[in-house]
């Protein structure tokens, strides 16, 4: 039986299985990380070595 459901399910997983639609590598370009409280406090040491962590994972 070709219910809604099944017709929108079979689109989207040969949406995800075609050859156009194959995963880019992330990020394309440096990663702006904004911590919105002021300089020196937890947050913003917290927010620096969150970001130094990313950069270094992804290669950035």
């Amino acid at each position: 039986m070709h219910t809604r459901r099944n017709v929108i399910g079979r689109a989207a997983g040969a949406a995800l299985f075609s050859s156009g639609a194959r995963a880019q590598s992330w990020p394309q370009k440096p990663v702006t990380v904004i911590v919105p409280f002021a300089a020196g406090g937890n947050t913003d040491g917290i927010g620096r070595m969150s970001a130094q962590w990313l950069g270094d994972a992804f290669g950035k």
